[in-house]
């Protein structure tokens, strides 16, 4: 059965004032996943091997040779400089198109010449690349992509500019020539694998062998140099990857023309286990008894390790008379499964009716996944113009755990089937904010912002009716900012955040609002007697006490908040609390416990408890160094104290950079819904001039992670707190505060249907 949500919409326009319209980040989007040509129904070029590709971006401009970081903050790649006499430099250039740099320009300790084919080690501290040697014999091909009297060098990312540089070999300046070609580290970094150039032959581009090594990060240095030549005399080897277990353990891939009498023109992607020394043709073009005659080059693993990407010239001619490939060579991206099958064709520059389509032939060359395997930097050779260019390719990928780009719940169930649908969105007012949903299913509680600038309690029947005021001018209660409400599971008591009626700063100020929750106290409103009770007592002075986001466990025995130490981050430092809830012989919390869980334990926002009440569920920034406008959502066992998280958008390590934020587990303990930034990211600066949510569902072990709004598809809106109506028969119903920026209006709804 599917189950179906209905959205109950509070829009409150109070809370606007504090945030400013604000355009999102820009992205240079030459081709949309819309304007791609489609060629299966229902996606946007999907493959055998489950990956899409819905974006082309057009990134930079004179960019050839290229490589991601491990950690997804840099791509470096080599440029060609006309002003420098016409040789190549290595460039740095974060994702986002900011710091682009020279790493190597008039550098004293490198021979300034050709210097290109960069590879950052995993760690991040290295990059590697080739350089030609200062003085050599003449040679016809000693560019980076040729590599001809080119030696291997690695520079220290660490060290400050000019950066530290190591020669780690010495290839021959005289005849017959030496060289140096796509260099790559193992995934462990402990060893380096290149083409090595034995000199003049071949049909074109010379005699090459693999040479792997052992890297002495210490002392930058190569050991234990070992060489390889498989195949039936083969002279062309071109390395491009290691195996995901890399070292002894696994292999390399790499280009080569593996049949004796086979022309290099005609190259394969083929893969070498360095265990058993087999060589595996993963691509049989030889054009020899009946096999296509293709070039097939700079094959790449997907970074799960599940398919390889590749550039081949399948469906385009070879021209044998001609050694200079780049004025004929015409290429596009594919894609195949690990083991060679479900081949898939992805671009099509090289073909009329589609809109990459160049008609003076393009070359897809280098390339490089960024770490979530969810982008790929391509180098792109436009023949009309001569130049290279960067473009990032955007996929979206079924199995990945998260529902996006051009999947559907019939095309992709393990990444689209919660079960959830959006059936229906109401607004049941424009003038509201945080939400309850009583357990009985009858009243909504939310927090509004009142002509006199405070914040006060409301409730509202799920139909728009009986709307009232629970703590406007209380003779028991401060007065002043007043909200957060969360109902008790009896529904007897309502506690909320109560700003003190003393302290130090501005009453009113912005940071004692209830979502910043500064000079803020628990109070609980009995609704038997009417009486309401104080709960805390926070520091009114410097440094500043406060509370925020109360939750009442699912029994209704504890209570869990977050507490404000001291102001730190962006937020504040918090601390989360857990305490026995007593109601006799009035109202008051007793035991009091404390948790700092993580290695960065400041923004901890309290959300909710699991069904046994075993364990809580906030939002965290638990990775050290991470930004606090990088949010993850949570868990923490009480007994264990062990912290585990469901979402990894930390912004460091090669994630993503997200907002996720306010997480509820449905009544049917089967999915949380939540808020999240993605796919806009965040930024640095007031983060109301650019934060954009939408509301996305996740199974609860965090798989199959949803969009199920897109309001930030037609203006700039901030989906905030939500709640389920824990009492719903039929559609499932969550109301939601969304903040719609550009009409300053801030909304609650309804709406999902279970299979």
């Amino acid at each position: 059965m599917l189950k179906r949500i209905c959205f109950l919409c509070i829009a409150i326009v109070a809370l606007l004032a504090t945030l400013s319209c604000g355009q999102g980040r820009m992205a240079l989007l030459v081709t949309r996943a819309a304007e791609l040509e489609r060629n299966t129904p229902g996606s946007a070029r999907a493959s055998a091997s489950g990956y899409a590709l819905t974006e082309i971006e057009d990134f930079l401009e004179n960019a050839a040779r290229l490589d991601w970081s491990p950690q997804g903050d840099w791509i470096a790649y080599d440029k060609y400089k006309w002003e420098s006499g016409g040789y190549f430099d290595l460039y740095r250039i974060r994702p986002d198109g900011t710091d682009n740099e020279c790493l190597t320009c008039d550098h004293p300790d490198l021979p300034n010449k050709h210097i290109g084919n960069p590879t950052f080690h995993p760690e991040g501290r290295w990059l590697l690349f080739q350089a030609e040697k200062q003085d050599h014999e003449w040679a016809p091909a000693t560019s980076p992509g040729r590599g001809t009297y080119s030696d291997l060098y690695v520079m220290d990312l660490e060290s400050e500019p000019p950066y530290d540089v190591y020669q780690l070999t010495d290839v021959r300046s005289g005849y017959p020539v030496g060289g140096s070609l796509h260099p790559h580290f193992s995934r462990d970094g402990e060893q380096l694998a290149w083409g090595d150039l034995e000199g003049g032959g071949g049909d074109c581009y010379g005699d090459w062998r693999i040479a792997i090594a052992d890297f002495d990060d210490e002392d930058p240095a190569l050991t234990n140099v070992a060489y390889y030549e498989p195949g039936d005399d083969t002279e062309w080897y071109e390395t491009q990857d290691w195996s995901l277990d890399d070292g002894s353990r696994g292999g390399i891939y790499f280009s080569c023309a593996p049949l004796s009498g086979q022309d290099d023109r005609t190259m394969e992607f083929c893969y070498l286990d360095l265990e058993t020394e087999q060589l595996t043709r993963l691509t049989e073009t030889s054009g020899m008894s009946g096999e296509p005659d293709e070039w097939d080059e700079h094959g790449k693993i997907t970074p799960r390790g599940d398919a390889i990407t590749w550039m081949t010239s399948t469906g385009y001619e070879i021209d044998h008379s001609n050694c200079e490939f780049i004025e004929w060579l015409e290429t596009d991206l594919w894609i195949m499964n690990i083991d060679g099958t479900g081949k898939t064709k992805l671009t099509y520059y090289n073909e009329p009716g589609y809109p990459e389509y160049d008609p003076d032939g393009v070359g897809v060359s280098d390339h490089s996944w960024n770490p979530e395997g969810t982008k790929l930097a391509v180098e792109v050779y436009f023949r009309g113009i001569q130049t290279p260019k960067m473009k990032i390719l955007h996929f979206s990928r079924c199995g990945d755990g998260v529902c996006d780009g051009p999947e559907t719940a019939e095309a992709c169930p393990q990444d689209c089937g919660t079960d959830y649908e959006v059936v229906s969105i109401t607004t049941l007012t424009t003038d509201g904010g945080r939400v309850d949903w009583s357990h009985d299913g009858q009243w909504v509680y939310y927090d509004r912002l009142e002509p006199d600038g405070f914040w006060d309690v409301y409730r509202i029947h799920p139909d728009g009716a009986g709307d009232e005021c629970i703590t406007c001018d209380e003779p028991e209660l401060p007065n002043n900012n007043q909200g957060q409400p969360q109902m008790h599971p009896n529904g007897r008591y309502l506690v909320f955040q109560a700003e003190k009626a003393e302290h130090e700063g501005p009453i009113g100020d912005l940071s004692t609002i209830p979502g910043r929750g500064y000079y803020n106290d628990l109070w609980v409103l009995d609704f038997e007697t009417g009486s309401f009770h104080q709960l805390t007592d926070v520091r009114s002075g410097f440094p500043a006490g406060g509370t925020l986001h109360p939750h009442f466990s699912n029994d209704g025995d504890r209570l869990l908040w977050s507490d404000i130490e001291r102001f730190d981050g962006r937020f504040g430092d918090l601390q989360l609390v857990v305490a026995d809830f007593v109601t006799s012989p009035t109202p008051h919390l007793e035991n009091h416990q404390y948790y700092n869980p993580g290695p960065r334990p400041i923004w901890l926002e309290a959300h909710g408890w699991s069904p046994d009440d075993s364990s809580i569920y906030f939002t965290c920034t638990p990775v050290a160094g991470m930004d606090d406008y990088n949010q993850d959502i949570c868990y923490l066992d009480l007994e264990t104290e062990e912290l585990s998280w469901l979402t990894f958008t930390s912004g460091l390590n090669g994630e993503a950079g997200e907002w996720e934020e306010h997480a509820h587990l449905s009544p049917l303990h089967d999915v949380f819904s939540f808020m999240s930034s993605k796919p806009y990211g965040t930024d640095i600066g007031s983060y109301g001039q650019w934060l954009r949510t939408d509301l996305w569902l996740m199974n609860v072990d965090a798989s199959n992670q949803q969009r199920i709004t897109f309001f930030n598809e037609t203006e700039q809106v901030v989906v905030g707190d939500n709640d389920w109506n824990p009492a719903a028969t039929g559609n499932q119903q969550l109301a939601v505060r969304m903040n719609m920026i550009d009409r300053d209006e801030n909304h609650m709804g309804d709406s999902p249907e279970k299979r």
